[in-house]
């Protein structure tokens, strides 16, 4: 992190050099406008999960044109389809009843599926690779990228991020700049580290150098043989730098495996009352204050954290989330954000000397 400004650079350069297209985004709404245009006259994009993805409010401007975004990881699918709200990043419908699955696949294959977990995921594999087919742009996130070899990281357990990064034209790969590490090398530890601390074994590692290309015919190098004939790498700033300079570096070591959303005791309680759009359990909250700003933070569960640090304690990078979030704490009741149970303490406080409101004998 101390390197990022020179990391950025050498990324844009290597990346380019291998034949990706390179746009940074400052914030989250260039992003947007540059993956709109990208888009345009699309009728369906296949998707992968995407932790960077979901601090963009992409999806419903492309509903809005007409584009159907096709959700390529199961859990998501899932969610998608039914409707609910997602639990967790790595396993977003693990609430959600076997027969609630097979209602909401059903629908999409056309036919009554039986709650049987075998016959769920052949009929979505067939289902899938169908609408993967479809598909001439394939949308996905990066667990990393290394700067020295324009190289793109991707881990997954499913298959489908390989997939769409193969047999659609054109691959568009959205990274928080926080995922750039020296070289390939740092990246492996990083990927390493991801899978180690999932709920899930990471089936596939995959790098990406730029678009496919064969000089097989008179020596003559062509991008788009079997693979992607376009990748474009959008490098996104929104809130990573204004957390660095506000003293919350190490918000950007997370590499998103989701281990502290697994022994939050808040989060496995409370569910859903502890998340965002951005995310779920500490991390999400702080991510959502710098993304959607302190009220959507306070919504999403700024003042539910416990401080019982399980959160820090099982994270593979010591994040001292429990610090940051009692930080934003103090920030949001400076601002006058806080909630009417507080107040009310505060008051009696103030008043009789008890939080209680009882007057001392």
């Amino acid at each position: 992190m101390d390197r990022l400004e020179e990391l950025v650079e050498q990324a844009r350069d290597s990346l380019r050099a291998v034949g990706c297209e390179v746009f940074e985004a400052r914030r989250g709404e260039e992003a947007v406008k540059y993956l709109l245009d990208q888009l345009e006259g699309e009728g369906v994009v296949v998707k992968s999960k995407s932790n960077t993805l979901k601090e963009l409010d992409l999806l419903e401007r492309l509903e809005e044109r007409g584009v159907e975004v096709v959700e390529t990881d199961l859990g998501d699918r899932i969610i998608q389809l039914s409707g609910e709200e997602p639990l967790h990043p790595v396993g977003p419908a693990v609430h959600l009843t076997l027969e609630e699955v097979a209602a909401a696949l059903s629908r999409e294959v056309g036919r009554e599926l039986p709650p049987d977990v075998e016959e769920l995921i052949r009929a979505s594999r067939l289902r899938l690779r169908e609408r993967i087919l479809e598909a001439r742009v394939a949308l996905t996130g990066a667990n990393v990228i290394a700067a020295e070899e324009g190289a793109i990281g991707l881990v997954e357990n499913e298959g489908n991020i390989s997939l769409i990064t193969r047999l659609p034209e054109k691959h568009l790969a959205v990274a928080g700049i926080d995922k750039i590490v020296p070289t390939l090398e740092e990246a492996v530890t990083v990927m390493k580290t991801c899978e180690a601390f999932l709920t899930v074994t990471g089936a596939y590692y995959s790098f990406i150098r730029g678009p496919s290309r064969t000089a097989d015919v008179m020596g003559i190098e062509q991008f788009g043989m079997h693979g992607a004939k376009e990748v474009h790498v959008i490098l996104l700033d929104g809130w990573r730098r204004e957390a660095a300079r506000k003293g919350m570096k190490e918000l950007l070591y997370c590499c998103n495996c989701g281990a502290c959303l697994s022994v939050c005791p808040v989060l496995l309680e409370t569910a859903h009352a502890f998340s965002s759009r951005v995310g779920a359990g500490p991390m999400g909250v702080v991510r959502t204050w710098f993304v959607l700003g302190p009220e959507e933070a306070i919504r999403g569960g700024l003042f539910a954290c416990t401080g019982c640090g399980a959160c820090r304690k099982i994270c593979p990078a010591s994040i001292d989330l429990p610090r940051l979030i009692e930080r934003l704490r103090v920030e949001a009741c400076s601002r006058g954000f806080t909630l009417p149970p507080h107040s009310s303490l505060a008051e009696n406080i103030l008043r009789v000397g008890n939080p209680f409101g009882e007057k001392p004998e």
